[in-house]
């Protein structure tokens, strides 16, 4: 007897992925290593994906596959036995018994069949939707004829959210169905890879006289050929990863694309033979993967190599990115995204500092840029992973007005519903975070600096027209007048504020007759300088280094009410403050990265003689700070809209860079990504970065990937 049921496609799909992996691990159970069996995963998930790709559920089915893949994952490498993934212990963690996939009936009202134990068996159900109903009572009995074991349960596996999911109507034989009987191999006709278009490889590699592979120094120089199949050519995009297998699929060189052309190569034989390959690709190869080891890529003969999309992993080994550390965004191939883990991780000696090892960041406005820091702030002080008396505090300086502005951090549950769960996948908490407004105007703003936090000959950085002579002279007056404030009061001291200084000191040079009469007011106007307004003003909080230096606080200095002046004297103040406080031993943690926007107001470029002087001393200042700062735990991260506009002696401290959409950066990004990098980043979608983080210490890989960030703005109101 034979009845009609319906089978949704994701459950289709489904059953089709389980059944060709149970296949690969009975045919071969105890020969895979980790990396292979993530590999032979990937692959068969392209070629399911490929079967559906005409789908309306096609979406639902990749999404469906990639929970799979992660759960199945999970439990192999929990099965590893002499570095191999063992079929046994496999399916015993996944399935919770022996799959009887060989004797199953493909178009029964189950799915798998799992003995669990003697005599003993249960029914998996993949994808039931909403509105499915599943009749147990019947699958059981169902099972119990067709393989004469008692069935006690049964299992749904990955539920379907949606209601309405296209269906297919599939025969169900009511008898026991007999076995289908092996096929001599000698009988089975495999069709050319190459005539297949929609094949798991896309194109083939190309060696010839006219087309050799390039060895040149520098690795970026280097490059292989190939040719892509027609229906692949809209797929081909530079900077994008791509991986070669060999014949025997036994090496791999993972490489990524650096241009292509559409003239066809006419060399005699290629057309003939592989009449679908039309296009010509240049690859840039990386590196080799040799049983699951990675390896230097070495010219050979790679007549033979096809190439397709990488897997997961092949894609973390190219980009650099480690498996642990902070999720920094996710990285996409295909319709995949893998989570970005940035290489931080405060039990490790080599990488407990890699976040205080600066950062500069670069986009226009609306490119993300601001958002996509929000987020990095929130998960290096809230990554539920690192402890909580090792996660940085964060210091920003912040100039905006309106939504773009640091100043308003949204909480969890007002993000997009996306936001709210990858931040739970990710356990990164909420932000822990205060404002603190300076003004110029003592009826604005509720915060000032403070001498106190400062040591004498910091402050002369805050004067700019002073001769070298005059400059030594004032600093040998500020030591004095902060003594005497230290001595002042029988012992007790009086604070030094920034009118009693400049009292002790005017009154001091007024009878001291070693200053000459032309220096006297050009120190007078040094310490009346307006500028300085922003330090001690009465009833506003004083702007302390243990209120800033907090684990896991995310501090904001508004500036916004402030002129660029005043803005650079707040952080050349916050940068010599923070420094004094992380000399001392004692204080290596809590780490501080003191974050300042538009920092081109700070560091231009472009500046008159007496400013560039200036603005000379704090770089050199700056950069002394980044030199010693790091194995103190002490970073910064300098975002700006144009990278040109910022002097390159503080662009250059970054070991991390961040290219969010550039506008007039052109000769920057070829400096520092590569020229093949140039319209990639100036074209870049918002929320979109290419990161390079360069590690300076010994056998840490580099990092260089296009990363996606999560919009931690209010839900509706993005803040970019």
């Amino acid at each position: 007897m034979t009845t009609s049921i319906f089978k949704n496609e994701i459950r289709l799909a489904l059953i089709n992925y389980h059944k060709e992996i149970i296949d690969l691990l009975q045919k071969y159970p105890s020969g895979y290593s980790i990396h292979q069996f993530n590999k032979e995963m990937e692959l068969i998930a392209n070629a399911i994906k490929l079967d559906f790709r005409d789908s309306d559920s096609k979406n639902s089915i990749r999404k469906a596959l990639k929970g799979a893949r992660k759960s199945i994952c999970t439990e192999a490498h929990k099965s590893i036995k002499n570095k191999k993934v063992d079929s046994v212990s496999f399916f015993n963690n996944y399935f919770g018994g022996q799959p009887l996939e060989n004797k199953t009936v493909s178009n029964a009202e189950y799915d798998l069949v799992i003995e669990v134990g003697y005599n003993q068996v249960i029914a998996w159900i993949f994808a039931p939707t909403k509105n499915e109903e599943i009749n147990n009572y019947e699958i059981m009995q169902q099972i119990d004829r067709n393989f004469y074991k008692k069935c006690d349960k049964v299992i749904s596996k990955y539920p379907v959210e949606e209601q309405n999911v296209a269906s297919v109507t599939v025969s169900v034989e009511a008898t026991r169905t007999p076995e289908i009987p092996d096929i001599p191999e000698e009988e089975i006709v495999e069709q050319p890879s190459e005539d297949d278009g929609d094949g798991l490889y896309i194109g083939r590699a190309l060696l010839s006289e006219e087309l050799p592979i390039e060895m040149k120094n520098r690795l970026d120089d280097r490059r292989i050929y190939g040719f892509v199949k027609q229906n692949f050519i809209s797929e081909i995009i530079p900077n994008n990863i791509i991986a070669f297998d060999s014949p025997d699929r036994k090496n791999t060189i993972l490489t990524i694309i650096y241009e292509f052309g559409t003239a066809l190569i006419k060399k005699s034989g290629y057309e003939h033979r592989y009449k679908e390959l039309k296009t010509n690709v240049s690859f840039v190869p990386l590196m080799e993967i040799v049983n699951g080891e990675e390896a230097e890529f070495r010219a050979k003969n790679i007549d033979g190599y096809e190439f397709r999309k990488p897997t997961d992993e092949e894609v973390l080994r190219v980009t650099g990115f480690p498996a642990t550390g902070p999720a920094c965004g996710w990285v996409k191939h295909d319709d995949n995204e893998i989570v970005a883990h940035y290489p931080f991780d405060p039990e490790n000696e080599v990488l407990e500092d890699t976040i205080y090892r600066s950062f500069f960041v670069v986009g226009t406005q609306h490119s993300g840029k601001t958002t996509a820091a929000k987020y990095l702030f929130q998960t290096f002080t809230g990554d539920n992973k690192i402890a909580p008396e090792k996660r940085p505090g964060i210091i920003i300086l912040d100039g905006e007005m309106g939504k773009n502005s640091y100043k308003q951090f949204a909480s969890v549950e007002k993000m997009p519903p996306e936001t709210q769960k990858y931040l739970k996948e990710q356990n990164i908490d909420p932000i822990y975070h205060k404002v603190y407004t300076i003004s110029d105007n003592p009826e604005a703003g509720d915060s000032t600096l403070s001498f106190e936090e400062l040591k004498p000959e910091d402050l002369t950085l805050f004067f700019q027209n002073l001769e070298e002579k005059t400059e030594n002279i004032l600093k040998q007056k500020l030591k004095l007048a902060f003594e005497k404030c230290k001595k002042a009061n029988n012992g007790a001291g009086e604070e030094p504020t920034l009118e009693r200084i400049r009292n002790i000191i005017l009154e001091d040079i007024r009878t001291d007759s070693l200053v000459y009469s032309m220096q006297k007011p050009a120190i007078a106007s040094a310490l009346n300088a307006i500028e300085l307004d922003v330090f001690n003003q009465p009833n506003k909080t004083r702007i302390t280094t243990s209120m800033l230096c907090q684990p896991g606080k995310i501090s904001v200095i508004d500036v916004n009410g402030l002129d660029i002046p005043r803005r650079r004297i707040v952080a050349v103040a916050l940068l010599q403050q923070l420094h004094r406080f992380k000399e001392k031993e004692e204080n290596i943690y809590p780490g501080v990265i003191l974050a300042m926007d538009e920092a081109e107001q700070l560091y231009p470029i472009k500046c008159s003689g007496s400013e560039k002087a200036y603005v000379d001393r704090i770089i050199i200042k700056t950069k002394e700070i980044a030199d010693n700062g790091r194995k103190r735990h002490f970073g910064q991260f300098i975002c700006t809209h144009l990278a040109d506009s910022i002097d390159s002696r503080v662009s250059g401290l970054a070991e991390t860079t961040m290219a969010f959409r550039c506008s007039g950066d052109d000769k920057w990004i070829r400096s520092t990504f590569g020229k093949n990098y140039v319209d990639e980043i100036n074209n870049l979608k918002t929320g979109e970065a290419v990161v390079f983080v360069k590690i300076s210490e010994q056998n840490q890989k580099q990092i260089k990937a296009k990363v996606y960030f999560p919009d931690v703005s209010l839900q509706g109101n993005h803040n970019i």
